[in-house]
């Protein structure tokens, strides 16, 4: 019996020690980890963004549909990586682009000077509505007055149809 009560005594401190020893983390998931950690969390696609919205915005005055229609759809895949690294925000971002940028990116296909110059302005206002929902308010856009590059010559004639996806 006291060898019965003693085997089960260390028994019990064994299982006692192994759930309080930390098992190491499995290796893909550290990685993965690392990996999200290292990604752009929302800042930095959103100056890609800003940045491809001026080009886009200069582009489509000159006449450069083609170039405003590949900006316009880069600055959505600008914000993929937010799907990993700020999936709770994500969701705000692809609710405006799918909703109220559309007008643009339909103005830019039809190759639309006047609807593009409206939407843009409309647009502009509902980046700054979105920017204050989330807490942002101090981030305000502005209709752009240069372009965010001089390595590009955004006068260069083209169609939207020139850019495929």
């Amino acid at each position: 019996m006291k060898i019965a009560l003693t085997t089960l005594a260390v028994l019990l401190l064994i299982s006692v020690a192994a759930a309080q020893t930390p098992t190491p983390e499995d290796p893909l998931l550290q990685q993965v980890r690392e990996i999200k950690a290292a990604m752009p969390k929302f800042g930095i696609p959103m100056r890609e963004v800003g940045e491809r919205f001026q080009n886009m915005y200069f582009a489509g005055q000159a006449g450069n549909w083609g170039l405003a229609r590949y900006m316009s759809r880069s600055m959505n895949a600008a914000m993929n990586p937010t799907k990993v690294t700020q999936e709770y925000l994500y969701p705000f971002w692809e609710n405006f682009y799918s909703n109220y940028y559309k007008p643009v990116n339909s103005a830019i296909d039809a190759q639309d000077s006047k609807a593009f110059e409206k939407e843009i302005i409309a647009v502009i206002d509902k980046c700054n509505s979105c920017h204050f929902t989330m807490g942002f308010a101090f981030v305000k856009v502005r209709k752009p007055t240069v372009p965010a590059t001089q390595l590009l010559d955004l006068s260069v004639k083209s169609k939207a149809a020139d850019f495929r996806e």
